[in-house]
């Protein structure tokens, strides 16, 4: 797990966005499979993996959600199968603003920059039209899930059977590099 961790790392290190934000989506779906693995329950372990282990990070200092485990599924699904950041068509439907903006996430908007963005979650009104966004740095965004990875890592591991799957994972899931010498060694 620390080789996909240290992918997402090197690709928000040389600012190639869009590959540290897709690798960093597919970590709660690798994470949620050590704990459920099988066919069929990808959803659902995700939402459950990143609603305890995400959440914090996605959370303004009172507790207040901005990113739950769902929006953060409905956004790996957008971008990883339609390159897409809408991540729900659906208009709110809460009379009241404040509650409107919580209430389902139309879209996040990651920023590229060389100083923290300060995340927010934001609504926008064209008319009786209401729409919701999320706005996060890119790279504050993949740090967050990554730190999260590394905190359930420590947790996994002393449990033996998830230890295993990791250990297993480690080794199935490695590319191996090819030197000019013509030796190899796990990326």
């Amino acid at each position: 797990m620390e080789h996909l961790v240290r992918g997402v790392r090197d690709a928000v290190q040389k600012q190639s966005w869009y590959a540290a934000a897709a690798l960093a989506l597919t970590l709660p779906d690798a994470c949620g499979a050590v704990e459920q693995p099988g066919p069929g329950r990808s959803r659902d372990r995700y939402i459950r993996w990143a609603d305890r282990w995400t959440r914090s990070y996605f959370s303004n200092p009172i507790g207040k959600v901005f990113l739950s485990g769902h929006d953060l599924f409905a956004l790996r699904c957008a971008f990883l199968h339609e390159g897409d950041l809408m991540t729900n068509p659906d208009a709110p439907q809460a009379p009241d603003d404040s509650s409107a903006m919580f209430e389902v996430l139309n879209r996040v908007t990651f920023y590229g920059a060389d100083i923290p963005v300060v995340p927010a979650r934001t609504m926008t009104k064209s008319g009786s039209d209401r729409t919701t966004g999320y706005g996060v740095g890119v790279a504050e965004f993949c740090e967050w899930i990554c730190a999260a990875v590394e905190s359930w890592l420590a947790e996994a591991r002393t449990n033996s059977t998830l230890a295993a799957r990791i250990e297993r994972l480690a080794q199935s899931g490695a590319i191996i590099q090819v030197l000019p010498n013509f030796g190899m060694r796990p990326l």
